[in-house]
C-alpha cells in the first residue's frame, strides 16, 4: 500500500476556494490524483492531527465526515506540546514507513520535511507527484505496467 501525506500548502489550496494562483491548482490537481489513488492503487492518505485540526476550521459538517470518513487521521502526536506541524508530519510519516512500502509527502517546502536516513520516505512537490502518477498512467495504458501500486513504488524510489 501506497500512503500519501499531504503537506499544510496543499490542503489550504484544497479548501480555499479564494486560492486561484497557479501553483495552488497545481497542489489541488495533486490532491486530486492523491484520492484517485485510493482506489486505484489502494493507496491511503494520512494527516497528522495537528494538520486536520488547521483545515478542519474551513470545513462544514458534512465536509468533516468525508475527510474523517475517507482519510485517516494520525493523533499520535496531538498531545505532545514540542511537536509542530513539521515534526508530527515527519514522525508520522517515519512509523507509517515501517508498515508500508513507500510513503509521499506531498508539499511545496521539500527541505522541511526531509527525512534523509529513511529512503522509503519521499518528499515531492505537487508538479513532480503529478508528472510521475501521468506517467505511470501512460505506460500502464499502453500495457507495460501490470500493477499501479509496484509501479507507483519503482517510480518514487527508484
Amino acid at each position: 500500500m501506497v500512503t500519501i501525506i499531504p503537506c499544510l500548502e496543499v490542503m489550504k489550496s484544497v479548501t480555499d476556494n479564494n486560492i486561484d494562483s497557479a501553483p495552488s491548482k497545481l497542489r489541488v490537481e495533486a490532491f486530486q490524483l492523491a484520492n484517485e489513488l485510493i482506489a486505484e492503487a489502494d493507496a491511503k492518505i494520512l494527516m497528522p492531527s495537528q494538520l486536520y485540526d488547521k483545515i478542519a476550521l474551513r470545513l462544514n459538517a458534512e465536509q468533516k465526515n468525508a475527510f474523517e470518513t475517507l482519510y485517516t487521521i494520525d493523533k499520535s502526536t496531538q498531545a505532545v506540546a514540542t511537536y509542530d506541524l513539521y515534526r508530527a508530519t515527519k514522525l508520522v510519516a517515519d512509523a507509517e514507513s515501517k508498515a508500508r512500502p513507500i510513503v509521499i509527502i506531498l508539499g511545496e517546502n521539500i527541505d522541511s520535511y526531509a527525512i534523509p536516513t529513511n529512503y522509503k520516505i519521499k518528499v515531492v512537490k505537487p508538479q513532480e507527484f503529478i508528472d510521475k502518477i501521468k506517467c505511470i498512467r501512460e505506460l500502464k495504458k499502453k500495457g507495460n505496467m501490470f500493477d499501479m501500486r509496484e509501479a507507483i513504488v519503482f517510480s518514487f524510489l527508484g
